[in-house]
This record gives structure tokens, C-alpha cells and sequence, in this order.
């Protein structure tokens, strides 16, 4: 066979298809200019499954193009993040609204580093399965639309994570979202014990909680997760430097906890990190910067199942 004699559009669509499922939207935009044949197959609803407008420079103008030419039905994966350069606000009542219309089955939404002040929460799909808002600026009180009306029902993951606006005031309304598994609350600066008490005390079913970076949060919320959340298996509480040996006791009696980060929590002791390994069979534990001796790491290896992993300096 001469190869030489072969050219790009021999190949069947499905093919070409195919090929542009693993370029990004920028790429995908610039193919749809070579000719008819691939500006059709680049509308093709496959390709807008799963929408990752990463680092893109991005205006209202330009989502509402997108929203009106490109989304459909298939959509089910949408990630917005501004590029450091563009505008922030990009997102509106109107697009969502629209999003809505066109696009009922969209179950993961990720608006990242966002200004949020021309949206409603109320807005959001509800069919959304995970929701990350990490970066991005929240105003005050714009999850009070949450306890309304059941909204968001299939809620299972909420990202939170770097937003400063986020309190103890925002968390009573978190709260209701009974489906939640999963919630990232990472360096919101802002809660408290008092914040983590109303989770604990209300989504008693959560799998998954990080409070890493929390500098208000203390034993007490220790003692609240292991009192409520008997179903956790994750908990990342690192950099958290008010936690003391009293709050890791209480971890240790999470039965079902697999992964645990406690890095740079300085006051915690050898013999509490060695007791809680003892306690529960731990996957993964991070221990960075908590001034273990090279002999306590092995003890506490020796303590743990033999696949398991523990993270040190």
C-alpha cells in the first residue's frame, strides 16, 4: 500500500469522531474552520458531553454563544475557569436559565474562580450529582435558596473550598441537603466549631469531610464528627493547628475511617498517632510535618495493613 496516497478525510467519520474526542474546546474550535466536513462532525452532541472551558478567557458574551450553538441534551460534565486574564463574571440568571432548557441532564457542574454576583443559586440544575465552587466568589447569603423547596435532591459532592465569604450562617443552610456524601470545606477561613457541630449533627450520612486549613477549628469539632458521623471514611483535617491529642482520640473512634490527614498538626504527640494506627486500619495517613521519629513511622507501619500508606517528610 502506498501511504503516501492517503490523506485525513479517506477516513470514515467515525473515525475523525473519535479523534476529535481528545481535542480540547480551543482545538476543537480552530478544526471546525477547516472545512464543512469537520465543522458538522464538531457540533457533533458527543463532543459536548463532557465541557471543560479550562483556563479559557471567557466573557458572558461568549457562554451565551456556546450555550445557544454548542449545548444540548448530552451535556453532563461542565467545567468553567476563567483564565487569570478574562473577566470573572461569566455566568448569569439568563445563561443558567437557558443551560437549563437545553441541557436537563447535566449532573456535575465546576465553577471555578467565578464571580458569582449575576447568578442565583437557585438557578442551578437540579439534577446535579457534584458541584464545586473552589476559588470562586460567593455572596453573602447565596446559599439561602438551598433549603427551598427540596432543592438540589441528588446532591451527593459539594466543593466549597478557598471562599472566604463561607461561614458558620452559610453551613445551617448546607446542612439541609440531606443526599450530600461528600464536602469540601477546605480554608474557608471563616467557620468555626459551631459550623461543623450543624453539619455533623444533620448530614449524619457523609463519607467524606475536609476541613483542612480551618484555623477556628479545634477539638470540639473533633468531637463532633466522631459523636455523629459514624459512616465517615475520609477526614482531612491538616493544617488545622488548634487540634490537640484529645481531638485525634475522638478520631480514633471512627470505626470506618480508611483515610486520614492530620499534616502540620504540630501539637499532636507520637504516642496519640501510634494509638489512633493501632485503633483503625488505616489506607492512607498523612503525617507530614507532625515530627514523627524514623523509628515511631515504622511502628506505626507495623501497626497498619500491609497495603496501606503513610505519607511523611
Amino acid at each position: 500500500m502506498d501511504f503516501s496516497q492517503l490523506h485525513f478525510s479517506f477516513l470514515p467519520e467515525s473515525i475523525i469522531l473519535y479523534i476529535f474526542s481528545f481535542l480540547d474546546l480551543h482545538s476543537l474550535g480552530r478544526a471546525a474552520k477547516v472545512n464543512k466536513q469537520w465543522k458538522r462532525i464538531s457540533y457533533d452532541r458527543l463532543l459536548w458531553t463532557y465541557v471543560h472551558l479550562d483556563d479559557c478567557k471567557l466573557s458572558k458574551r461568549k457562554m451565551w454563544k456556546l450555550v445557544r450553538s454548542r449545548f444540548n441534551i448530552n451535556l453532563k460534565q461542565l467545567l468553567i475557569k476563567p483564565s487569570l486574564k478574562s473577566e470573572k463574571d461569566v455566568v448569569s440568571d439568563a445563561i443558567f436559565h437557558h443551560l437549563n432548557s437545553v441541557s436537563p441532564g447535566l449532573q456535575q457542574l465546576s465553577l471555578l474562580r467565578c464571580d458569582l454576583k449575576s447568578l442565583c443559586a437557585i438557578q442551578l440544575p437540579r439534577t446535579l450529582i457534584s458541584l464545586d465552587l473552589s476559588h470562586s466568589a460567593i455572596p453573602a447569603n447565596w446559599l439561602s435558596e438551598l433549603p427551598k423547596e427540596n432543592f438540589l435532591p441528588l446532591l451527593e459532592e459539594l466543593k466549597i473550598s478557598n471562599c472566604s465569604r463561607i461561614d458558620d450562617r452559610e453551613l445551617v443552610n448546607i446542612a439541609v441537603v440531606k443526599s450530600l456524601r461528600k464536602l469540601d470545606l477546605s480554608r474557608c477561613y471563616r467557620i468555626s466549631n459551631s459550623g461543623i457541630r450543624i453539619i455533623c449533627e444533620k448530614l449524619k450520612e457523609l463519607l467524606q469531610l475536609n476541613i483542612t486549613g480551618c484555623p477556628r477549628v479545634n477539638d470540639l469539632a473533633l468531637q463532633s464528627i466522631s459523636r455523629n458521623l459514624k459512616s465517615l471514611c475520609s477526614l482531612d483535617v491538616s493544617h488545622c493547628s488548634r487540634i490537640t491529642d484529645r481531638g485525634l482520640e475522638c478520631i480514633a473512634e471512627l470505626k470506618y475511617v480508611r483515610y486520614v490527614n492530620i499534616s502540620h498538626c504540630k501539637t499532636v504527640a507520637e504516642t496519640t498517632i501510634l494509638n489512633l494506627c493501632r485503633s483503625i486500619p488505616l489506607i492512607n495517613l498523612n503525617i507530614t510535618n507532625c515530627g514523627l521519629s524514623s523509628e515511631s513511622i515504622r511502628t506505626a507501619k507495623s501497626y497498619l495493613p500491609t497495603n496501606s500508606q503513610i505519607i511523611y517528610d
